[in-house]
């Protein structure tokens, strides 16, 4: 399977990412305070209600999907080849994983892995990031995307794809 086409899809899973609450890079993100609400500052498992600010009524998030579920065995998670659309080392074309590492979704976010928080993971559930950067253009809805880094986050226990994310050379 070329790289081309393994990208083409990969992309296309990305409208299947994870439903619920995104809230783009911001610091309030550590385990000490879970996570807080994005309006009210308060901490995640407290919010289920209505609130009202600066005069609009916002609905709050939902509880956390994805518990945390770093003191599990490593031999209790998925190991990296058993995730959807893995494709082994030796069979990529034009392309290398960068990397393929298991941590926890909090240490994803804090080293830049991405810059999504997604409330309904636990900060401390344990998480696969998978990098690999393409040596070839590819094709994303007409545009042309020159050498893409591209990331996949994956929930080490159940396999779900969570997070998709690529970059292009600039």
């Amino acid at each position: 399977m070329k790289i081309k086409k393994l990208g083409i899809i990969g992309m296309t899973l990305a409208a299947t990412l994870v439903s619920g609450a995104i809230a783009y890079a911001s610091n309030d993100f550590s385990s000490d305070d879970l996570v807080k609400d994005i309006i009210g500052g308060k901490p995640h498992k407290q919010t289920k209600e209505e609130i009202k600010a600066d005069n609009e009524t916002t609905k709050k998030l939902d509880d956390i999907r994805l518990k945390g579920n770093k003191h599990k065995n490593v031999g209790e998670f998925k190991k990296v080849e058993e995730l959807p659309g893995f494709v082994p080392d030796k069979k990529l074309e034009n392309a290398e994983y960068k990397t393929k590492t298991l941590m926890t979704y909090e240490d994803s976010y804090n080293q830049g892995y991405t810059d999504q928080i997604i409330y309904e993971i636990d900060p401390h559930r344990m998480i696969y990031v998978i990098q690999l950067k393409s040596y070839e253009e590819l094709d994303y809805e007409g545009k042309k995307i020159k050498n893409p880094l591209i990331t996949n986050i994956y929930d080490a226990e159940t396999g779900e794809k969570i997070s998709f994310i690529w970059q292009a050379d600039k």
